[in-house]
């Protein structure tokens, strides 16, 4: 089976990469000219260069694609359009390049995110069906890219994955707060604790290769998240034991966050580097809940996460020690 992966290079993308060679299939990976391919490095991965902003570079990686796994995608951005611009409008053209070069292709599944779907009510996981209220640019481009497959349906079998917050090895969204810890410091934002769903890199990988390989996904939407709900102490306190570290519990005021954001995007520009905590990460943070129900990925994937919360952070911590990062 000839796959096609876009986003191969990244975090997710070359975990999936690895586990789709692990299953004997021969897998592509578009990658852009200047795209970091250290994590694909010894892999018998064949490399695409193109964008999907740029259609006619997906003419050859698209016609040769029995199946697609689309996760190319910005998560940063200095400019807010740059968002609609890669992760709507990309969406769009890697879609079209499909029925128009490729309308045999088997599945076509598009990687997107919890944060297309929003926060959800405290008490409540969010399902499926919800209405979908994204409050960042992020989480509108996502939405906006399911919409677009939404219109492409009758015409190619497409299966959308919305894992909830993602880690595990190559992350580095997790790895500030794994150097505060280290300094033996555990910040909480807020009075109130964040209930949220976390998954393992190795679960997601999971659930995005099911849904490519079932033909009942075809149409349909899947949350892949961890086993359980966490709230943010748990998790940092997991963390903390992950590291072997006895840190101080700090509350830090949630208009402090938001003013962090601001002078982090202020001084970005002199970095030269995206910063890891802006405005509209720091207005995800302040909800009170980001959690959703996997129990139909369970129930028509087969899905089944694997790796426990305490399980995945000491091989993560392990991981950033190793690499020299922490």
């Amino acid at each position: 089976m000839k796959v096609l992966v876009t986003g191969a290079n990244g975090f997710v993308g070359s975990h999936l990469v690895e586990a789709l060679l692990s299953r004997g299939y021969e897998v592509t990976g578009l990658v852009r000219r200047t795209s970091d391919l250290r994590w694909l490095e010894g892999l018998k991965v064949h490399l695409a260069y193109g964008d999907v902003v740029d259609p006619p570079s997906l003419i050859g990686p698209v016609q040769s694609a029995e199946v697609v796994y689309h996760l190319a995608a910005v998560t940063k951005a200095r400019r807010r359009e740059i968002f609609y611009q890669v992760n709507h409008q990309g969406t769009v053209n890697l879609l079209e390049a499909c029925v128009r070069l490729n309308p045999g292709v088997k599945k076509f599944v598009l990687m997107s995110s919890l944060a297309a779907s929003g926060p959800s009510p405290e008490g409540r996981l969010l399902q499926e069906t919800d209405q979908c209220q994204p409050i960042t640019d992020y989480g509108r481009s996502k939405l906006l890219a399911e919409r677009a497959a939404g219109e492409y349906q009758d015409r190619l079998p497409i299966a959308v994955v919305r894992p909830s917050v993602v880690y595990g090895p190559r992350d580095t969204d997790l790895l500030a707060y794994f150097r505060l810890l280290k300094r033996h410091l555990r910040p909480l934002l807020g009075w109130r604790d964040q209930q949220l769903s976390i998954c393992h890199v190795r679960d997601v990988v999971q659930g995005t290769i099911l849904a490519g390989e079932s033909e009942e996904a075809a149409g349909q939407i899947y949350f892949i998240s961890g086993e359980k709900v966490c709230s943010w102490d748990e998790l940092t306190r997991t963390m903390a034991a992950a590291m072997g570290v006895h840190a101080l519990k700090v509350r830090v005021p949630t208009f402090a966050v938001h003013l962090a954001a601001l002078f982090a995007e202020l001084f970005s520009p002199f970095t030269r580097e995206e910063p890891v905590l802006n405005r509209q990460k720091a207005r995800e943070m302040s909800k009170p809940c980001w959690a959703c129900d996997w129990g139909k990925a369970r129930d028509e994937l087969g899905y089944r996460p694997s790796v426990s919360l305490e399980e995945g952070m000491r091989e993560t911590a392990a991981w950033y020690r190793a690499q020299g990062w922490l």
